[in-house]
């Protein structure tokens, strides 16, 4: 007699949690919109920080929690949300499943992912995007970068960071930016009292002087 196979799934489930929801609205300010590189229109999360750029301007987030996500990561589109002050936290889950099938004499192994946001005690099921996400290491300045920037950028670009910027200190009144950069290149912003933020815009190559 044949032995019974097993076609028990194994589920896995990786929670990345935010202490202020108001850090994912600054992270959906980056992500692009309706964009034909559909990765860049959602947040991209890896094993250690959470991304989101238009390809003008880059915000990433170092949560420090150490996620097992595979090399890739994953690519997730944002609801409309609301952050309740009394209640700002709130939490992403990815359940990963992978289901034996049989197959024959054996089985294949089937593979699924859903990804949800927890905030204000509802539940939204996340659209995952497909797509490789664009390495955003290679755009970054490097921390010693310290020389102030003389460069020209787009207003409407400062005008994201500067509410990126009030959305991630949303207890302080006021809120520092600082440009680093050499001419005609990636900039990094610093943000007062975000140590564990990074930000990047891209500057005008050609500006017209008025």
């Amino acid at each position: 007699m044949a032995e019974a196979i097993d076609t028990t799934p194994v589920v896995k489930e990786t929670l990345l949690t935010f202490e202020n929801a108001n850090d994912l609205k600054a992270l959906d300010l980056f992500s692009a919109k309706n964009d034909v590189r559909y990765w860049l229109n959602g947040i991209h999360i890896d094993r250690n920080h959470v991304t989101a750029t238009n390809g003008h301007v880059l915000l990433r987030i170092c949560y420090g929690q150490d996620l097992d996500l595979g090399p890739d990561g994953i690519v997730l589109a944002l609801p409309k949300f609301t952050v309740k002050a009394s209640n700002p936290g709130c939490a992403i889950s990815i359940e990963e499943t992978e289901t034996p099938v049989p197959h024959g004499n054996d089985t294949v192994t089937e593979y699924s992912r859903v990804a949800r946001l927890f905030i204000n005690d509802t539940v939204h099921k996340l659209e995952i995007i497909d797509g490789q996400y664009p390495d955003v290491t290679r755009v970054i300045p490097d921390q010693n970068q310290t020389k102030q920037s003389d460069s020209a950028f787009q207003s409407q670009y400062l005008e994201l960071i500067a509410k990126a910027a009030r959305l991630l200190n949303k207890n302080k009144k006021e809120t520092t930016c600082r440009l680093y950069g050499e001419t005609n290149c990636a900039h990094r912003v610093d943000i007062g009292g975000r140590d564990d933020v990074e930000m990047v815009i891209m500057p005008l190559t050609n500006p017209k002087k008025s």
